[in-house]
């Protein structure tokens, strides 16, 4: 080697012999003993630096590890983030493990690999674990720099402690970085996507692309994504907003996490460089929101910074009440039971005690039940000793309505008979006054007039023994029209006595008013009047008084809203159109009231004109019409037949 000495250093050789920042240059730099023994070569040119380097390697004067400082990279220049630092120390870990980074430079000599040009190179391992401690929590660094301090504390710690002296191995103590303030997000969450197309076409251009936005996106379930344009009218950046509670934060955290590994961040989008190919998205954090841009005054104009604590601390507040809430109502819970308790214990020593009184008192019991039993058997056969009588006394109401119907059938029969003979009497004796006032010339005149009286006789004869039978047939049909009228009031009362629900054949009041559809016209009359909506009008109590109102007016004989048209030549009683009262409840409540009260006055004028009150009746519900005696009486009787079957009874 030639110990002639270079006018100039090679400028590759000076840069590593001048202090230089992390960010300049790969954090490997040339020891400055290897960089006089470079010198001393005499070879400063830099197409001789390889063979430089070979020989130095060849003669043991370079570690084959040690590097060359290479020129800046783009990569190297951008700077990373708090949420970068664990990464980027990994990734520095794993340099200075593999031997790319020189830490130790004799048996008790160590030099921190990132700080080459300061005042103090040389450190034994305890001021060098100090020194990458101090710095790597230190919150004035940058990130970059803290994030390659720390690593090297974590080989310090875990790599070189065996290489290490005893005194110093107990120096070597993890040095635990305050806790840094809590990053701050943008709440509602939020990502912000840039570098979006701007190749809108037309006025709907934007709403399509935020659907597609948000279809690309629709794995991290975006909420929403609104697109914001610049003053030119193209596209500036997009928000995308997740929903606010957890699941959205996680949503958001793997939208932000997919743009890292495909290398699309925010410190990708920082970098001098960085490509123009594709979208980039990042998690709206506090930098963001306080930037002097547009995606800063976006943000302050829709969302706030909490930081997750905060979020949590809400959420906390809420449950802890919350829980407050439901362990006083557990206690109480408890207590309410507690006393229970005691109030149970206390009844089991009375029923215990009981139970031996109840269990003499059974004994007592099972000898009168015998005579129960057969107290039973007695009311049984007396039951159904009354459903047959009750069966013969529907078939005797049956069969006296059949006779007086045949009584009835002959009456009229005797009665057209009767008239037929009146016809002829009057007849035959016209014929004989005819005769008398001819006088008697022959004999033969003489003779009809004898046969003429014969037959005459004869027929009045018949007359009073047709008039006798009618008197006796008339007494009978009253006597069985007077049994048929109280067998209706008995099927009457039976029917009422009853009160089965859904039956065909009942009984219905008639003139009676509908209550709930005269309640239900009132409402809807109230409903359409709005000054009684605006005074708080009260409408279940003035509809009831209403109700009771024309219950009693409907009643009074003096009231008397009818009038006699003829129809088809037979007279007919209608309402009066005109009537002051009608006029007036049609006014107060309606016409759909008034027709309820209209309809009661008819049932009542038909069916109880003279004494103005409801009177019961026998109704087919299913036809909605009076029921016939005959067909109530046959319904009756299908329904004993039916509920013996099933072993109930009417009483």
């Amino acid at each position: 080697m030639s110990g002639a000495r270079p006018a100039a250093l090679p400028a590759m050789v000076q840069r590593a012999v001048e202090p230089a920042t992390p960010a300049g240059h790969r954090p490997v730099h040339w020891p400055r003993q290897d960089v006089l023994l470079l010198l001393a070569t005499g070879r400063s040119s830099a197409d001789g630096m390889d063979r430089c380097v070979e020989e130095l390697e060849d003669e043991g004067v370079l570690s084959p590890n040690i590097q060359i400082p290479m020129e800046h990279s783009s990569e190297e220049e951008s700077e990373i983030s708090d949420s970068e630092i664990d990464e980027y120390k990994d990734k520095i870990y794993a340099q200075l493990r593999a031997g790319k980074l020189k830490v130790q430079y004799g048996e008790k000599t160590f030099r921190c690999p990132f700080c080459l040009g300061k005042k103090k190179q040389d450190y034994n391992g305890k001021d060098l674990m100090q020194h990458a401690s101090g710095i790597g929590v230190a919150p004035k660094r940058k990130a970059r720099v803290r994030a390659s301090h720390l690593a090297l504390a974590e080989f310090v710690k875990n790599d070189l402690a065996s290489s290490l002296e005893p005194s110093l191995k107990l120096a070597i103590v993890e040095c635990k970085p305050p806790k840094k303030e809590e990053e701050k997000f943008v709440w509602p969450w939020m990502g912000i996507l840039v570098n979006v197309p701007t190749d809108l076409k037309c006025a709907n251009s934007v709403q399509e692309r935020e659907d597609m936005l948000r279809s690309q996106l629709s794995r991290f379930r975006p909420y929403r994504v609104i697109v914001k344009l610049d003053s030119n009218g193209q596209i500036d950046h997009s928000i995308i907003k997740f929903a606010e509670d957890w699941t959205g934060l996680e949503d958001a955290l793997a939208f932000e996490k997919h743009f890292i590994v495909e290398k699309y961040s925010k410190t990708d989008w920082n970098k001098i460089n960085c490509r123009k190919d594709d979208l980039y998205g990042w998690l709206a954090r506090s930098d963001d929101y306080d930037s002097p841009g547009t995606i800063g005054e976006h943000l302050r104009n829709i969302g706030v910074l909490k930081k997750i604590s905060d979020r949590e601390r809400e959420g906390t507040d809420r449950r802890v009440a919350h829980y407050k809430r439901q362990m006083e109502e557990k206690n109480e819970r408890l207590q309410e039971l507690e006393l229970k308790n005691n109030q149970n214990a206390m009844k089991l020593d009375r029923m215990m005690n009981d139970k031996d009184r109840l269990v003499q008192e059974h004994n007592e019991k099972k000898e009168k039940n015998a005579n129960e039993n057969i107290l039973l058997d007695l009311a049984t056969l007396k039951h159904k000793k009354a459903d047959e009588e009750l069966t013969q006394l529907v078939k005797k109401h049956k069969q006296e309505k059949e006779d007086a119907f045949k009584r009835r059938y002959k009456l009229e029969e005797d009665l057209i008979s009767k008239q037929n003979l009146e016809m002829e009497l009057a007849q035959l004796r016209g014929k004989l006054e005819v005769m008398k006032h001819m006088g008697a010339e022959a004999d033969t005149t003489s003779k009809e007039v004898d046969k003429i009286s014969e037959e005459l006789k004869e027929k009045d004869e018949q007359l009073d023994a047709m008039d006798s039978t009618n008197q006796a047939l008339i007494i009978v049909e009253r006597r069985t029209n007077d049994e048929l009228e109280q067998a209706k009031k008995e099927l009457i009362k039976g029917l009422q006595q009853m009160s089965v629900t859904r039956s065909t054949i009942g009984v219905k009041r008639m003139g009676i008013l509908d209550e709930k559809a005269f309640l239900a016209a009132c409402k809807k009359k109230a409903a359409n009047d709005v000054s009684k909506k605006a005074a708080n009008y009260d409408l279940e109590g003035e509809s009831t008084l209403l109700l009771a109102k024309w219950e009693h007016e409907i009643t009074q004989p003096d009231w008397h809203p009818f009038k006699v048209i003829d129809v088809n030549g037979h007279e007919k009683e209608i309402v009066q159109e005109d009537d002051e009262k009608l006029q007036a409840l049609k006014e107060e409540a309606g016409q759909e009231a008034r027709d309820v009260v209209v309809k009661a006055l008819l049932e009542m004028n038909e069916y109880n004109p003279s004494g103005r009150y409801a009177v019961p009746v026998l109704w087919n519900f299913k036809e909605n019409r009076r029921a016939p005696l005959d067909e109530a009486v046959d319904y009756m009787l299908k329904q004993w037949k039916l509920n013996r079957t099933k072993k109930t009874y009417f009483g």
